[in-house]
């Protein structure tokens, strides 16, 4: 037995599971894309992989998993939480709509046709193309720093924006607070140079 499997028979916690998952789930996701070029994989290779980890989590010496429902949802659950750990890109209904798999990973691992991670990532990549014109639009646009505003960048601390507007004022505060975080540092830097050799200072304009 290799190292590299020992490593994983012997890991003590869920990650096992979702180390193998994401990997499945990557796989889907590349050949999802929005052009054609890998649309002929078919599904049951990832049926395949992750029957395969369904039978190693069930059948290993070290500390076996139950493959149920509470297993289900607690892949769900680091799945998309790991997708979108900031709630940046899913929308509350995007959340609605997944939930129907909540319960239903656990016979995807045994053997049912995969469905819950294509269409995870099938509505991450739209959220996430929405997301980039949403991006240029907010920059093409100068911040207003006279107002003073919070922003709350813990994902933790948040759920998923209930429209797009919500969506968008996130971004548009995070990135207004990552321009003074940048500006911040600059200021910090010239102050650091400031005297040395062959340093420039730059006026806050130019900054």
């Amino acid at each position: 037995m290799s190292d590299s499997i020992k490593y994983l028979l012997n890991m003590k916690r869920l990650p096992v599971l979702i180390m193998m998952v994401v990997a499945a789930s990557f796989l889907a996701f590349k050949t999802m894309g929005t052009g054609t070029k890998n649309s002929s994989v078919p599904p049951s290779k990832y049926e395949k992989i992750l029957k395969l980890v369904g039978e190693m989590l069930s059948q290993a010496h070290y500390s076996p998993q139950q493959i149920n429902d509470a297993f289900s949802k607690k892949i769900f659950n680091k799945f998309l939480g790991d997708l979108d750990r900031e709630k940046n890109f899913f929308l509350q209904s995007d959340m609605d709509a997944l939930k129907r798999f909540e319960s239903k990973i656990d016979d995807e691992i045994k053997g049912d046709p995969v469905e819950f991670f294509l269409a995870a990532g099938k509505t991450f990549n739209t959220r996430m193309e929405e997301t980039a014109k949403m991006y240029d639009e907010i920059l093409s646009k100068p911040f207003d720093f006279t107002i003073d505003e919070d922003v709350i960048l813990d994902g933790d601390k948040l759920t998923a924006a209930v429209n797009d507007a919500e969506r968008k004022d996130r971004w548009r505060k995070k990135l207004k607070y990552m321009a003074l975080e940048r500006y911040a540092d600059l200021l910090d830097t010239r102050e650091k140079n400031k005297g040395k050799e062959g340093f420039v200072v730059k006026t806050n304009e130019e900054l």
